[in-house]
């Protein structure tokens, strides 16, 4: 979440940012981010969450509080790290209780939330949930890899293919016998070796209708 807070403003001025965020059964949820001004270069912060998603006595439901501080360039001076391990528990529609973290900083130290003389605003905002998603296509990579692709914007690993060749294709057959009809085997098979789709922190719903794979689309 990019925000530039108003260096300018008078104190007790308040500015809000809404997120949305995803619990374990893909129910989005809004979280509110709110800053209100203290004094010079301070700013107070808090977290919260409409009290009917977490069956909360006071609403807004206050997940996290706490102060800002920055210096004479606007930069952020406090606190001097992310925020982790904010807490959200008791979902009404009974997902399981999480936390999450709130970027302060990039990779290079450079601050997502400033003080500028410049109107309060949010930019941009990136969280790394999403909702629950169906499968819509999946693909077949060079190496047999099969990925499948969701409505949710999501890509899971599904499973991968073997192929198998022979110099001989017969060589791997009985001979044939007056008795026995020579057994015909194509020039090439496959085994489909499926693997359980990679754990996320997304629901994925699976599909009623069967899938089937045609040789024709295998790799050989």
């Amino acid at each position: 979440m990019a925000t530039n807070l108003d260096a300018s403003a008078a104190v007790g001025t308040v500015y809000s940012a809404p997120m949305t965020i995803y619990d374990s059964l893909g129910a989005s949820h809004v979280v509110l981010f709110t800053y209100t001004k203290t004094a010079t270069n301070t700013w107070d912060y808090s977290v919260s969450i409409p009290a009917a998603d977490v069956n909360g006595k006071v609403d807004p439901t206050v997940l996290q509080s706490g102060t800002l501080t920055f210096d004479g360039t606007g930069k952020l001076t406090t606190p001097s790290a992310d925020i982790t391990g904010i807490p959200i528990t008791g979902f009404a529609d009974g997902a399981n209780d999480q936390t999450f973290n709130w970027k302060l900083f990039d990779a290079n130290g450079g601050g997502f939330l400033t003080q500028l003389a410049s109107p309060s605003g949010t930019s941009s905002t990136q969280q790394d949930g999403s909702g629950s998603g169906t499968l819509v296509k999946f693909d077949i990579g060079s190496d047999g890899t099969i990925t499948g692709a969701f409505s949710n914007g999501k890509t899971a690993i599904l499973g991968q293919l073997a192929t198998a060749t022979f110099a001989n294709n017969q060589a791997c057959c009985a001979p044939a016998t007056t008795d026995s009809p020579k057994p015909s085997l194509p020039a090439r098979q496959w085994s489909v070796a499926p693997e359980q789709a990679a754990a996320a922190r997304w629901p994925v719903a699976r599909s009623s209708s069967p899938t089937s794979i045609s040789p024709r689309n295998l790799r050989r």
